[in-house]
């Protein structure tokens, strides 16, 4: 029996949706990107058991998932039948670039920001960051193993920039931290995106 109520079915083959094939097609690569990815959570919440979502829904293809389903997934994420610990569990089980190699190995392919990211959350300083190599990389999972655990602490270094450079430098840095973290977490970084969109939407229901 699954977690909840309604278990989807999987995706025809010509990609449509409960919404219709002609809505979809007015949506940017990105935009379905994201979308298929909710769907997926949803329905690895839906097919869970024993509290916990289902990981391999997240190894398909897509979904049909319904607006009432979709509206019932993110009820209990307010209520708090899904809570962080559920989301968190589900996203670790997701294979990240470490679990196969290391970024930060090269530094081929690195803008200067990310590799002072990189320096200043896994060797402790900024200015070391002409030596970052796989050491680096290595130590920053062991303190930040997943994008949960590592949002907080980029928050407060965009923070701490702005605070002592200004808005434009805070931004510059953030471009460059988003391309970081998906260079570090991979799948595990976009699943989280989108998991925060559901999150969002359940913190507005609640408000409502």
């Amino acid at each position: 029996m699954g977690l909840f109520e309604g278990i989807p079915g999987r995706r025809s083959e010509n990609g449509t949706t409960s919404r219709g094939w002609e809505v979809l097609t007015q949506k940017t690569p990105e935009q379905q990107k994201a979308e298929r990815q909710q769907r997926k959570l949803i329905a690895a919440f839906i097919m869970g058991e024993n509290g916990h979502a289902n990981p391999d829904s997240l190894r398909a293809e897509d979904y049909i998932v319904t607006d009432e389903q979709r509206g019932y997934v993110v009820g209990c994420i307010a209520n708090g039948v899904i809570n962080a610990s559920t989301e968190h569990e589900l996203i670790d089980s997701i294979q990240g670039p470490m679990d196969v190699g290391n970024p930060l190995e090269s530094q081929d392919g690195k803008t200067m920001h990310e590799l002072k990211i990189a320096a200043y959350f896994g060797d402790g300083n900024f200015d070391n960051w002409q030596s970052v190599n796989g050491d680096t990389g290595n130590k920053f999972i062991l303190k930040f193993p997943n994008p949960m655990d590592f949002e907080g602490a980029s928050n407060a270094l965009l923070e701490e920039i702005r605070k002592y450079n200004g808005d434009a430098k805070r931004d510059e840095y953030a471009q460059d931290m988003e391309i970081f973290k998906h260079r570090m977490y991979g799948k595990k970084q976009e699943y989280w995106e989108q998991m925060k969109v559901l999150n969002a939407e359940a913190e507005a229901l609640k408000q409502q």
